[in-house]
């Protein structure tokens, strides 16, 4: 609706024509009549002129649409599947961001879907990253906030593979190589810090209080579904490479917990 042009003294004019019309005729008491029209007309006056005034539009960092959402939190889940096993402490990262970002329930619904999508490895990265780097090239703020969240999720996996990926997904986005790579740097230093049997349980799926024939028993079964002759003749050369690097983690992982 459009706002109301009005001069700026037509409050107080009308509320001295309004004493004039209703004062009773005592000279005395019209001044005070007077007196009380004009002032409520500068009251409306100021509240009109207030009105009128050009609202701010929002900031353009404010929050972000739809494909950053889905590139920011398929990332974050990527990342987060690096780590090998889920953690609470990865699912708050995630929801850290989504608070910076001020998203409603049903963003944060949509951000959890990708949150998990991510994780895929065929995941389609490069089109999602497509669609959300102009926008994340037009909100520096927006940038900084997906950046840390980004880095934070790669320092918690503190594996080479998570931030080569923090820098690969980023740079897919646009966003600068150099800010990825020092952010990714203090993360890392204000990450806790995981003793070589937390990654080996991360990486087997099991529990401090698990018995060694349970730590066994989560082996063999990882290594029944990595195993490279699960790939069949038509493998390539990197998923062999990946395979064989997924059963020596496996087999490192138990010689640290049963040795």
């Amino acid at each position: 609706m459009d706002r109301l042009s009005l001069p700026r003294w037509a409050g107080k004019a009308l509320g001295a024509a309004a004493a004039l019309i209703f004062a009773p005729a005592v000279p005395a008491a019209l001044v005070w009549w007077l007196v009380a029209g004009i002032a409520l007309g500068h009251l409306a006056d100021r509240l009109l002129a207030r009105e009128n005034q050009p609202r701010p539009s929002p900031r353009p960092d404010a929050a972000p649409g739809a494909a950053v959402i889905q590139f920011a939190f398929a990332a974050l889940g990527r990342l987060a599947h690096l780590a090998a096993a889920t953690d609470p402490v990865q699912l708050r990262t995630a929801e850290d961001l989504m608070s910076t970002l001020a998203l409603d329930a049903g963003e944060r619904q949509e951000a959890l879907v990708w949150f998990h999508a991510g994780r895929d490895d065929s995941f389609p990265f490069d089109a999602v990253a497509a669609a959300a780097a102009p926008e994340i090239a037009a909100k520096p703020a927006l940038r900084e906030s997906v950046v840390a969240a980004m880095a934070r999720m790669s320092a918690l996996a503190d594996t080479p593979e998570a931030t080569s990926a923090l820098l690969e997904l980023g740079t897919r986005a646009g966003m600068s190589r150099e800010t990825l790579a020092l952010r990714a740097v203090a993360a890392a230093a204000l990450a806790p810090r995981r003793s070589a049997e937390d990654r080996a349980r991360e990486t087997l799926g099991v529990l401090p209080d698990d018995s060694e024939e349970v730590i066994r028993l989560a082996y063999r079964r990882l290594v029944s579904r990595c195993h490279p002759d699960r790939l069949g003749p038509g493998a390539n050369d990197q998923e062999l490479a990946l395979s064989q690097r997924r059963m020596w983690e496996l087999r490192e992982a138990l010689e640290t917990l049963v040795g």
